[in-house]
Parts: C-alpha cells; structure tokens; sequence
C-alpha cells in the first residue's frame, strides 16, 4: 500500500495546519525601577519639588505624589517633614559631603530634630549631631 503525497499548495487555507511554536511562558512586565533617596540633598530636592506641587493643585495627595515620585509614602512624609528644620539648617544640608549625606545614622539624627519646635534647640541639636561620634562637618 502505498501512500498518496499530496502537494500542500492544492489544499484549501482552511485545511493547512499552522507552524507549532514551542510554548514559551511571558514574564509579567517588571515595573520600572524605584530610585531611592540616597542622601539627605535628595530628600530635600523632593521635598520642595513636592510641596511646590502640593501648593499649586492642593487635592493631591501623599500617596498619589509618592507614586508619580515613585518613592514609598513613608519616605515621602519623612522628605516632607525636613522642611519643618530651621532654614539655615536646610542650607547646611545642602552642601554637606557625600559620606556624610549617605549615612543612615546621620538621617535618623535629622528625624529626631523635626519634632523640635523651637529653631534654635534645633540648631543647637544640629551642630551637636554634626559633632556627635562618627560625624564631621562639611
């Protein structure tokens, strides 16, 4: 018996099988990377970005903010709440050296100084924390 070989060329489309291709899984899109607030000159960049903003369109809220920042909401309210520091300190801040800006002690220091009201404690606190073990000013 002998089989019949049929030109695929004479066949209708309907009846021609389509080409298999192995079954290959996609991987969800990954989201774009979030950058972090690396030094204190950062937090304070995206904190006056942020209050800008906040004064032009008031209805904006912190998460919506903190997504279009693409930063947590927590290290938004903490950017936010360097603003409250005494404006000579918010210079100082800005021209401190990168090891210095990176350190996370160093950033821990700078949240307990918000909660200090009155500007020249927290001044006084400020040159301390400059001065403190591990710290040197700019």
């Amino acid at each position: 018996m002998e089989i019949e070989l049929i030109d695929v060329c004479d066949l209708p489309p309907h009846l021609i099988p389509k080409p298999r291709r192995p079954y290959r899984r996609r991987a969800p899109p990954k989201p774009p990377p979030r950058p972090r607030l690396h030094t204190i000159q950062d937090w304070l960049r995206t904190a006056y970005r942020v209050r800008k903003r906040l004064k032009e369109q008031p209805a904006l809220t912190h998460e919506v903010l903190a997504q279009e920042e693409r930063i947590e909401v927590l290290q938004l309210k903490q950017a936010l709440s360097l603003l409250s520091l005494a404006p000579q300190i918010q210079h100082s801040l800005l021209l401190l050296d990168p090891p210095l800006a990176e350190s996370s002690a160093f950033r821990k220091g700078l949240l307990k100084l918000v909660a200090i009201t009155d500007r020249e404690a927290q001044v006084a606190d400020y040159e301390d924390l400059l001065a403190g073990p591990g710290m040197s000013p700019s």
